[in-house]
């Protein structure tokens, strides 16, 4: 319901004879806002993925690579 109303705040808050301005840059930046929100997100996500490391080589313990020596 919340995005039914966010589409009335650019129709409210200008002039009526700007109102196809202001929806089509409304429209403008939430997609470019969509865009670097999940470029944001896959780079948070992949940073995470390189910092934390997994179990490798089988050995069951989290956090401990097949390189260190026990």
């Amino acid at each position: 319901m919340s995005l039914l109303a966010r589409g009335e705040l650019p129709v409210g808050a200008v002039e009526p004879r700007i109102t196809q301005v202001a929806t089509g840059v409304d429209t403008y930046l939430r997609t470019i806002g969509g865009a670097l929100g999940a470029r944001t997100a896959a780079i948070v996500f992949l940073a995470l993925l390189t910092v934390v490391r997994l179990p490798v080589g089988g050995t069951g313990r989290a956090g401990i690579s097949s390189l260190d020596s026990r």
